[in-house]
């Protein structure tokens, strides 16, 4: 792996695009060694990479509803229900991870 800084930056940039912790392994071509390390190191709530991580995905989830209220105001229906849609999945989402850790 090349500086923490740079894989800081890969790791938001596809954590932006929905990306799994493995598929980012995979892109990175690392070696199962350093697939392991970098996997545990998704798994520390401290560690900046999952930090980058979770800001990649929370920035990716944030224009989507932009656009979609975007469009909603506009008087797209399908926006309107799909916003809907991500707000009820992200609070039940919330709810298991406050609830159940998971």
């Amino acid at each position: 792996m090349s500086s923490d800084e740079s894989i800081l930056e890969v790791v938001f940039r596809y954590a932006k695009m929905k990306y799994t912790p493995e598929k980012i392994c995979v892109l990175l071509g690392l070696t199962k060694k350093q697939t392991t390390e970098l996997l545990i190191r998704f798994e520390d709530p401290d560690d900046p990479i999952r930090i980058k991580y979770e800001q990649g995905k929370a920035i990716s989830d944030y224009r989507m509803d932009k656009a979609l209220e975007k469009a909603g105001a506009r008087g797209n229906p399908l926006a309107i229900s799909e916003l809907s849609t991500r707000q009820y999945h992200r609070m039940i989402d919330e709810l298991k991870k406050e609830l159940f850790n998971i």
